[in-house]
């Protein structure tokens, strides 16, 4: 009798207990991710009432963390409770890697983020595999809005402003900037603090900064992936190039450097002085103090020389935005007071502005998508302030809004991404639109080979030359492809 009562008792308990859970899952819809320091996208201030699609949409995310993931699994969520579309995503590190057997083999993902190894959007427009969004962007709306995407983008700027931003081909848009982020030196500024040191700001700063690391610290003040060296090309040489351009004032040179014109890369040329000028000055820099103000890294990945930074081996370290959202969870800068900031190249000379390069971060549509209406719907969901606010929170990036407020649900940004929000606040931004391939490539290996440590050193002269012959290259790359540069 006892035991029957005990078994009654249980049972009513966990009666009580269902009953609970299913009035908590109907008041409180749970966030389902592991990051806790994101907000659930809220659609009850919506303004346009959006029909129900429906349907299946597969989506290709290179993600690099939980923070990231977790971050676009409550994106994807929010959108299938919004949209009724039925979200496949598949995401990783790995993920570009395997799916490029279903786009050579025409079966590709719906909708895809062109981020990450393994995937190259150049190559894709080359292989004439993306759909043409220019007519999306003249007429796509914000999900649960009546603003127009361009509109909202051009925040009330020229007609045709939101266009600096995408990387296209005269009037055809392939890749759908949705945030920016930038390259530059990034740096413990606790470690600086604590020995004196402010980030030098122009070139004559860096040499003085970085005899005084050697001297009094032992340590190299840049230090860079040596196996990927598009985070030095982009942190370091790149603004600098623009700076001097501007100097010069010639600041469409800049454009057509980065838009890979053969010219910009001619030594022979008398418009490409800006390169000359900022080669040389680079050159100069690796072979101070017999190369011992760059660190011995050319053999060491991402990976390696991240780690090196974070236990304080060398002083900073060039690279791309990202460094935060892959260094969140080791660096905990509230716990440890590591102090993750950001620095603008320093390559360039006194009077000239500070400045940093902006690299659109980009989604893709497929040609042969199948469910392209769904596609399209999860695009105009990407512009929504709300979701905005989770991605950039998560990777640190800025958003595409010029205008975008990160006061606004601040306890979501960590102290350094609030720190590395308003250094590049104070840096003249420059929107970067093309993607090199080779040509980028070409101009990583010089970099390196300008080295005093490289296994075959170059100079300013065989480093240009290399990359006219490249751009030439290049140029007739794009010819093939019916288009311009």
């Amino acid at each position: 009798m006892k035991d029957k009562r005990i078994k009654a008792a249980v049972q009513i308990v966990c009666v009580i207990l269902v009953c609970f859970t299913l009035i908590f899952l109907f008041f409180f819809e749970p966030y389902t991710g592991k990051w806790d320091k994101v907000k659930r996208i809220n659609a009850d201030t919506d303004t346009y009432e959006e029909e129900n699609l429906g349907g299946t949409l597969n989506f290709q995310c290179y993600a690099n963390g939980d923070v990231v993931y977790n971050a676009w699994l409550t994106v994807v969520n929010a959108f299938e409770k919004a949209s009724g579309v039925k979200v496949n995503l598949m995401a990783g590190t790995e993920v570009n890697t395997k799916k490029q057997t279903d786009w050579q083999n025409g079966n590709p993902p719906d909708i895809v983020s062109n981020t990450g190894t393994g995937f190259s959007g150049f190559m894709q427009i080359e292989s004439n595999s993306l759909a043409d969004l220019s007519n999306f962007y003249e007429t796509a709306r914000v999900w649960g809005s009546e603003t127009l995407v361009k509109d909202r983008m051009n925040a009330g700027k020229g007609d045709s402003e939101y266009k600096k931003y995408f990387e296209y081909f005269g009037d055809e848009v392939y890749l759908a900037p949705y945030m920016t982020a930038t390259y530059g030196m990034y740096y413990n500024g606790k470690l600086f603090d604590d020995n004196g040191l402010a980030f030098p700001e122009n070139y004559d700063n860096l040499q003085e900064v970085s005899q005084t690391a050697l001297s009094s610290m032992g340590k190299a003040f840049v230090s860079f992936p040596g196996t990927s060296a598009a985070y030095l090309t982009w942190g370091f040489v790149v603004p600098a190039v623009y700076a001097q351009a501007k100097e010069d004032g010639n600041e469409s040179y800049f454009n057509d450097f980065t838009a890979g014109k053969a010219y910009a890369y001619d030594i022979n040329d008398e418009r490409s002085a800006p390169l000359k000028k900022v080669l040389e000055r680079y050159f100069e820099y690796t072979h101070l103090s017999g190369g011992r103000y760059m660190a011995d890294c050319l053999g060491k990945n991402h990976t390696t020389v991240q780690s090196e930074l974070y236990t304080n081996v060398n002083l900073s370290l060039a690279n791309g935005q990202w460094l935060y959202s892959e260094l969140y969870n080791t660096l905990k800068d509230d716990e440890t007071g590591f102090n993750l900031k950001f620095g603008a190249s320093p390559l360039v000379t006194s009077g000239q502005s500070k400045t940093a390069v902006l690299l659109p971060i980009t989604l893709a549509i497929a040609k042969q998508a199948k469910n392209k209406p769904q596609a399209e719907a999860f695009l105009r969901f990407i512009y929504r302030t709300d979701v905005q606010h989770v991605l950039t929170a998560a990777y640190g990036y800025r958003s595409i809004y010029e205008d975008f407020d990160y006061s606004k649900d601040g306890d979501d940004y960590s102290y350094s991404a609030k720190q590395i929000y308003a250094e590049l606040e104070n840096c003249e931004l420059v929107p970067v639109k093309y993607s090199w391939g080779s040509l980028g490539e070409m101009l990583n290996a010089q970099l390196v080979a300008l080295c005093p440590k490289a296994s075959a050193p170059g100079t300013v002269s065989s480093a240009m030359n290399q990359l006219k012959a490249e751009a030439d290259k290049f140029t007739e790359q794009v010819k093939k492809m019916g288009r311009t540069i």
